[in-house]
């Protein structure tokens, strides 16, 4: 690992081995911090802070550093899911997205990352994400559809699921 020349991928090995040998993480930190690219270097202090919460406040001031405001959401979401207490900030950072389909991306990513909460979301929530599914071109509401399969089946039984899912490729064939 230690031979790799990008500085990101180097990392990133780096931390998956630290989850196995803790004794490497000193290593696996200096080596995240030397990472030039901030949402690189917030993604791996993200996923060390998962099994090191110690560097939490440090993956969270990178994440909060992240210019671009979709990969900013993306990695405060993948921080709330083991940091429960920024649920909130992750949320309006992804709802504040004004391009619609970063804004369904990262709100399907605070859904799968947000398992832990996932039946306590607002009916407001769910018909924000509705609506910001439903203002998507064709292809990319049939990709965020599919993609959002396992939403459909934890809020439906499976009956009412497969009836969602065969009205979805009814209507996709209208368009075909």
């Amino acid at each position: 690992a230690r031979q790799i020349k990008d500085e990101y991928e180097r990392a990133l090995v780096l931390s998956t081995l630290a989850k196995h040998f803790p004794q490497i993480y000193p290593e696996v930190l200096a080596a995240a911090r030397q990472i030039k690219d901030e949402y690189m270097q917030a993604r791996v202090l993200s996923t060390l802070a998962k099994h090191f919460p110690e560097i939490y406040p440090e993956a969270l001031a990178a994440a909060r550093q992240i210019k671009n405001e979709y990969h900013r959401a993306l990695v405060l979401s993948s921080l709330a899911e083991h940091f429960p207490q920024i649920y909130p900030e992750a949320l309006a950072a992804a709802r504040q997205l004004e391009d619609e389909d970063d804004r369904a991306r990262a709100l399907s990513s605070y859904i799968f990352n947000g398992s832990k909460i996932f039946n306590n979301l607002s009916y407001d929530f769910w018909c924000e994400f509705i609506h910001t599914l439903s203002s998507l071109k064709r292809a990319k509401f049939l990709t965020k559809i599919s993609e959002s399969n396992l939403i459909i089946e934890k809020l439906a039984e499976v009956k009412t699921f497969r009836e969602i899912a065969n009205s979805i490729n009814q209507v996709g064939r209208w368009f075909a």
